[in-house]
């Protein structure tokens, strides 16, 4: 029985709501009665038609052996003591973990909490006393900092209010801890302290949100942000004199604190620079700018200081690359790694160890340590994998978009195996907000190519991978510039007889899901399948929630005539026609998900179920106790993908094409 054919008509009862212009407004509203109901009928129908998918159950049992796998996140070092996250093994989420030579010891155990809650990041006192680690609400935006004593092992009564995209600070006495509340300021909390008590240093309002805290000597670095407006405004408040002071005026650039020597600042920023660069200035004179490091054709991504040296990670043609440099910056010599991957690195600018952690898309995170000053390289870890990476293949092709820009796109398959027009296709792709696609680890990599699939991942533009100018390509009024690239992608692949529109999926996700559901809805007649999991998909409504107007100056202002024009003409859940038959696509979204929230979703799903008259199914499907970023636990992982694989497997290939 075809489950998915109950959706429309129960939709039916719901009774005169679908009218109007936006005929899905009512979707918005979370706890109204109607969308309760349409959601748990959602519930019902996703629910039987994915429990009868006939691989479903195969690929949970290979996604649960990969997930497995045991990883390590980037460690911060104290003394003689490494930190991590660990994730995998016996721990259904990660774990914060102290080792001291080869004794290791969980410092905190996320298992035992509220379904969902897990930590997120963490942080060390300047003096080593104190551990500071941030815990996010069932995977949500909404977090919370709390203080562990790492000379008692014990926790402790403080708690703080955590910010989206930043940390928090520590003074150097490991008495005072400095933090954001979202639309609220900047605030000191005095550890021990109640919290009622804390103190307001910098106020703002609804339409400014600060980013990047930083305690740097005796000053706190941070940045604001206006939503309407590019760039950020990058400030400094000097806690002995109580001294606020502007360094940097906010512009079309972007910029990111590196560290302090003495009096001299250095940043890593795209002002004049393509491919960005190291800059300095003084404090007594931060208008004048000294530029130290820039490699034309490798985009800058990040930089750290590690015994008084630059440590710095380009991507070229999205391949990672680890160079040296001094403070004047001269080049020194280059940090080999194992492969092509991504990396990323960390140290402090008074040790000569490096930390390193590579991955790519066959090999989760490995850990390694390296002496900057003899070179000297050792593995900390490295896991133990259930799949031999030789039995697979990475390779870059180019191909042109529809203006004649080339771009990379990665292709993943398993060697030996035949690949034609037969061969089930799935493209990844994102696209946006300035993120670079380089090569990265998912466990559904492995379990669909070990099924004879292939995985294309094209470098569309929106990213960064070749610089500012790429992310101006693909975003306001060019952003159609970033379907374009899927599309080509997929027409190049099928030209090369690598799939047929009958055997290819696409899958996205946030930014990556607006792409997904773009694509779908402007060339659905060459796909057999979508997932569109979590997409930014009404372009009209995005600012009037939550976070949602800060990404304005990435895909313009609705409420501009000019830019609202562009945003209708491929906002997804308004280019969905009557009678196009749209391919089978699952619309994913999350219930704690307050980046992009599930309205997106549940609106771009009703539209397809009304409009499509394509026999496929159109579902909608919501993770529980789940947000928008990474899920919060393996078995959040696994549920998610053995229904992402078993839905494309069996839309995609000869097998049973229905469901239950």
């Amino acid at each position: 029985m075809r489950k998915w054919f109950q959706i429309l008509g129960l939709l039916l009862l719901l009774g005169g709501r679908v009218q109007g212009d936006d005929p899905y407004e009512w979707l918005e509203e979370d706890q109204s009665e109607e969308t309760l109901r349409w959601e748990q009928i959602q519930r019902q129908a996703t629910g039987g038609y994915l429990a009868h998918l006939p691989e479903r159950g195969n690929f949970e049992r290979r996604l649960t052996e990969i997930c497995q796998t045991v990883t390590y996140s980037l460690p911060i070092r104290y003394g003689d003591s490494l930190f991590f996250l660990k994730k995998g093994g016996k721990h259904d989420r990660a774990v914060l973990v102290e080792k001291a030579g080869e004794e290791e010891r969980v410092l905190i155990d996320p298992n035992n909490w509220n379904r969902g809650d897990c930590i997120e990041e963490f942080t060390i006192s300047p003096d080593g006393r104190l551990l500071a680690y941030k815990v996010a609400i069932a995977g949500s935006d909404k977090s919370f900092w709390h203080l562990f004593d790492l000379e008692t092992k014990e926790a402790l009564a403080d708690q703080v209010d955590g910010s989206l995209f930043t940390s928090v600070a520590f003074d150097q006495e490991g008495a005072r801890i400095y933090y954001f509340r979202q639309n609220k300021g900047l605030y000191e909390h005095l550890i021990g302290g109640e919290k009622g008590e804390d103190l307001l240093l910098y106020q703002v309002g609804e339409d400014r949100a600060l980013t990047n805290l930083v305690m740097s000597k005796e000053s706190l670095l941070f940045m604001e942000k206006e939503a309407l407006h590019k760039g950020h405004k990058v400030l400094r408040l000097n806690l002995k004199t109580e001294e606020l002071s502007t360094l940097v005026e906010p512009g079309d650039f972007s910029i990111s604190f590196v560290g302090q020597i003495e009096d001299t600042l250095y940043f890593l920023t795209d002002r004049e620079a393509n491919f960005s660069q190291v800059i300095s200035f003084n404090l007594d004179n931060p208008e004048v700018w000294t530029p130290l490091i820039q490699e034309e054709g490798k985009v800058l991504e990040s930089v750290c200081l590690a015994n008084n040296k630059f440590v710095c990670t380009f991507y070229q043609d999205a391949l990672g690359k680890v160079r040296l440099y001094d403070l004047e910056g001269n080049f020194l010599r280059d940090i080999p790694l194992p492969g092509r991957g991504s990396v990323t690195c960390r140290a402090t600018k008074e040790s000569a160890w490096l930390d390193l952690l590579y991955t790519d898309f066959l090999t989760p995170p490995t850990l390694y340590a390296v002496n900057i000053e003899s070179g000297k390289h050792k593995i900390r870890y490295s896991p133990p994998l259930s799949w031999e990476r030789g039995d697979f293949s990475v390779e870059q092709v180019w191909i042109t978009s529809y203006d004649g820009t080339e771009l990379p796109v990665f292709l993943l398959t398993k060697k030996g195996g035949e690949i034609d027009e037969s061969t089930p296709l799935l493209l990844y792709g994102y696209g946006g907000f300035q993120i670079s696609i380089t090569p990265f680890f998912a466990s559904y990599h492995i379990a669909w190519l070990e099924r004879g699939g292939v995985i294309a991942i094209p470098n569309l533009r929106g990213g960064k991978e070749y610089g500012k100018r790429w992310h101006q390509e693909g975003s306001v009024e060019n952003k159609q510039n970033v379907f374009h690239d899927a599309l080509a992608t997929v027409e190049w692949l099928h030209e090369n007889r690598i799939g047929s529109p009958s055997t290819t999926g696409i899958f996205g996700t946030s930014n990556g899901g607006l792409m997904a559901g773009a694509c779908l809805t402007q060339r659905p007649d060459l796909f057999g399948a979508a997932v569109v999991n979590k997409g930014v998909l009404d372009l009209l409504r995005f600012p009037h929630y939550t976070v949602g107007k800060y990404w304005i100056p990435e895909y313009g202002n609705p409420e501009s005539d000019e830019d609202g024009e562009i945003l209708l003409s491929y906002s997804p859940y308004h280019k969905v026609e009557e009678g196009v038959c749209y391919p089978p696509t699952l619309v994913n979204t999350a219930d704690h998900d307050d980046r992009v929230v599930p309205m997106h979703s549940r609106k771009f799903a009703a539209a397809l179920q009304e409009k499509s008259k394509g026999p496929g199914a159109i579902l909608f499907r919501i993770e529980e106790d789940c947000g928008h970023g990474t899920r919060a636990s393996q078995s959040q992982e696994i549920f998610f993908g053995k229904d992402l694989l078993a839905f494309l497997f069996a839309n995609l290939t000869r097998c049973e094409k229905t469901g239950g």
